[in-house]
């Protein structure tokens, strides 16, 4: 298995809460998810939804961590519901612009976009 083929990516729940999984081994569709057992040993993981100001879901931004958080909570996710409301601001703002407006319609519901540091 590949790392598209992972249940979390597929996660993407449209709802207006914060995902959290605070240790993925003790979620029992994701022991074998090849990001759980695979190489990568994600334990942590958590999505905040995308939406923009008409309340369309446009995606999540996530996080996670190969050290499970039994002590994470909803008030831990403060700072990437910002963090996915401030993505939802740039998704709109590039969508006003006409090329990239074009290009949006290229983009699957599968496609994950990810944003790191170098």
């Amino acid at each position: 298995e590949s790392v598209a083929d992972s249940q979390l990516f597929k996660l993407l729940v449209k709802r207006e809460m914060p995902t959290i999984i605070k240790d993925a081994t003790s979620v029992g569709y994701l022991k074998g998810d090849p990001l759980v057992s695979g190489h990568h040993h994600i334990r942590f993981y958590v999505e905040a939804p995308i939406v923009d100001d008409q309340g369309q879901f446009l995606g999540t931004v996530a996080i996670f961590d190969r050290t499970s958080r039994g002590d994470f909570k909803l008030s831990d996710c403060d700072a990437l519901l910002e963090c996915a409301a401030d993505m939802a601001t740039i998704i709109q703002d590039a969508l006003r612009q006409p090329s990239m407006a074009q290009r949006s319609t290229t983009v699957g519901s599968d496609d994950v976009i990810s944003i790191a540091p170098s």
